[in-house]
């Protein structure tokens, strides 16, 4: 007994090639991972929402409050 269209479409999705090869369809050329995020710039972040906490807290005191 044969296979029907849907038994051979699960077997061919359920085991993808280790050596498949991604276009992107945009610029036709092989897909490339995305490059790995530097974290220095959440040390600058940090920095700034610290000095504008601390701003507005001033302003607040001077305020009055």
């Amino acid at each position: 007994m044969g296979k029907s269209a849907a038994q051979w479409r699960t077997t061919v999705t359920a085991a993808p090639s280790v050596e498949a090869r991604v276009i992107d369809i945009r610029t036709r050329k092989p897909w490339r991972p995305p490059e790995p995020v530097e974290w220095s710039f959440l040390f600058d972040i940090v920095i700034t929402f610290s000095l504008v906490t601390l701003g507005a807290w001033l302003f607040y005191k001077m305020r009055g409050g």
